[in-house]
């Protein structure tokens, strides 16, 4: 007897249920350890090897450590022939903070999506093919980006990926998530170095032309439009108060919503610090250490995904798609980097918080810890996406649908 597409569906959500039941304990016991065990960019050398060993254990599985050049990256595949998806497990930390991103739930959530689709193809003797990709430094130096130049993406049909947020309170489930472009550079001036109290006057101070850039930036942020954000620090500065500074850096990174949009706000920014080194005969270099790329959002492949959502969220009214969407909430990642090569989707759900909070914070990071509340709605979506990606792997007319609408986007 032959079963109908809603059926094959019905009893692919019952096996997805039962084999995330039946590895909880692993999941959470990564999303614990990660989370106990902090690092920051390219340093994720505990969880690199915690995943990597974990799925080494089963024996049937293609585990390379250090993969694509990378000491902290790691690629897991299960080769079965078809459509091949991948699953993006994000790797580090916040310095000072841990996990205040709740990466340690993202790499719990994809290792998840990758195990329990790979038992629901074997359960009902299905080809295709998954990744499970371990992407380390994504808050700060692009992991991604350079995994996509060594060729990990190469092969993908689709991505996935599902990343916790706060919303203080408001129970949901964002299908797809909104992100800027971000470009991430340093300006470093370089003036003259004179005793700061007997020849000042012989001195050019490379830290008065990184103030006076802050300031001119802090004037700028008046006259953007209201969805672009810039933001930085300083960098290298001066460490006596008796030398007239000869090298200071600041690092400022905007946002846009487009790449477009990102690159003429750059250039109002690099306007400013071009006025900071005139006013203090400072010369300045500029350098850019990462641009994320906004993200392509294909229609069939987000519709795919709320109507998966949907099966395993508590109720219709948690799943928010992309009429309603919280537009309002900002951040970029190199995921939009990946989606200008390969379809791409991320959710985006919330986790109760200890307070109210925002991310990137102490009680964020310590809310992603709590795993009794933060790694149910972290299955759930994880869930979604194994039953997403079995749709990309099995469903001929959504490929090659999803297949065209990305190819028309494609800007760069």
């Amino acid at each position: 007897m032959t079963l109908s597409k809603m059926e094959i569906e019905s009893q692919v959500i019952e096996a997805i249920d039962y084999f995330t039941e039946k590895y909880t304990k692993d999941f959470e016991h990564i999303a614990g350890e990660m989370y106990k065990n902090p690092e920051v960019a390219f340093e994720e050398k505990f969880a690199h090897d915690l995943i990597a060993t974990y799925f080494e254990s089963f024996g049937e599985f293609k585990v390379t450590r250090h993969a694509y050049g990378f000491r902290t990256a790691f690629e897991v595949l299960y080769e079965n022939g078809g459509r091949l998806v991948n699953f993006n497990a994000e790797l580090d930390a916040l310095p000072g903070i841990g996990h205040g991103c709740g990466h340690n739930l993202i790499a719990a959530g994809s290792c998840a999506a990758f195990l329990v689709l790979v038992r629901v193809l074997q359960k009902f003797n299905m080809s295709g093919s998954v990744q499970l990709l371990g992407t380390p430094a994504e808050e700060s130096l692009g992991g991604k980006c350079h995994l996509l130049k060594g060729g990990a993406y190469k092969n993908v049909d689709a991505s996935f990926m599902a990343h916790p947020i706060t919303t203080n309170g408001l129970d949901m489930i964002m299908v797809p998530s909104v992100f800027l472009a971000t470009s991430y550079r340093e300006y470093e001036f370089t003036g003259k170095p004179a005793h700061a109290a007997a020849f000042p006057w012989d001195g050019v101070n490379a830290l008065d032309a990184c103030v006076a850039s802050w300031v001119n930036v802090s004037l700028l942020r008046q006259q953007i439009k209201p969805h672009e954000r810039i933001h930085g620090f300083f960098k290298d500065g001066p460490t006596v108060a008796n030398v007239i500074p000869e090298s200071a850096k600041v690092v400022f990174q905007f946002r846009s919503k487009t790449r477009q949009e990102m690159e003429s706000l750059a250039s109002r920014v690099e306007n400013c610090c071009n006025a900071a080194a005139l006013a203090t005969e400072c010369t300045l270099k500029s350098k850019e250490i990462f641009c994320y790329l906004d993200m392509i959002q294909v229609p069939s492949l987000i519709e795919a995904c709320y109507e998966s959502t949907k099966k395993y969220a508590k109720n219709e009214t948690q799943v928010l798609g992309e009429s309603s969407i919280m537009k309002d909430i900002y951040g970029s990642s190199d995921i939009g980097n990946v989606s200008q090569e390969v379809p791409a989707i991320h959710l985006a759900y919330s986790i109760p918080t200890l307070e109210n909070c925002a991310q990137h914070s102490h009680v964020f990071a310590q809310s992603a810890g709590q795993l009794s509340t933060a790694m149910p709605p972290t299955l759930v979506t994880a869930k979604s996406n194994a039953l997403s990606a079995f749709k990309v792997l099995q469903d001929d007319g959504l490929f090659a649908k999803v297949g065209k609408e990305h190819k028309i986007q494609v800007k760069y």
